[in-house]
């Protein structure tokens, strides 16, 4: 490699980029860095969010075993994200196109769902604001939402 100007150029020559190519390439970079470091975050965060929750029914079962009452929840309601039994809310479309299309089938039912740490209150939710992305089949409190 030989140096020119400061800067290192390759044996073979490349084909100069003109000064907006370069910005686009630049910009391109950027945004795809940009992406990749707002996904780590939210990974981090959630990650650490579902440890808080099992902070939290681990403190409400030693709650219950205290004093032979399981703690209120907040009956099924949602406080901050979070269902009152644990499970977080699902927070868009995106997320939960990002989840189904990990899933066998593109399909995932009430456990699956909850197994993933989510509810599906919202889930359904979602699905039925977005009948064009989404499929759902709601029975009582059992459920299934897909990928169309």
């Amino acid at each position: 490699m030989t140096q020119q100007a400061g800067f290192p150029t390759s044996i073979h020559p490349m084909p100069s980029l003109s000064a907006l190519e370069r910005i686009r390439k630049i910009q391109d970079d950027a945004a795809a860095e940009i992406a990749k470091l707002t996904d780590d975050a939210v990974t981090a965060l959630k990650e650490e969010r579902k440890g808080l929750l099992d902070q939290v029914k681990k403190l409400d079962k030693e709650i219950a075993e205290l004093t032979g009452k399981a703690p209120k929840t907040g009956g099924g309601k949602i406080f901050g994200g979070v269902i009152g039994n644990g499970k977080a809310s699902i927070a868009d479309a995106k997320e939960l196109k990002a989840l189904l299309s990990k899933a066998d089938g593109k399909k995932l039912n009430r456990k699956g769902i909850n197994d993933a740490g989510y509810s599906l209150k919202s889930a359904l939710a979602i699905a039925k604001a977005d009948p064009k992305t989404f499929a759902f089949e709601q029975n009582g409190p059992q459920g299934t939402v897909s990928l169309k």
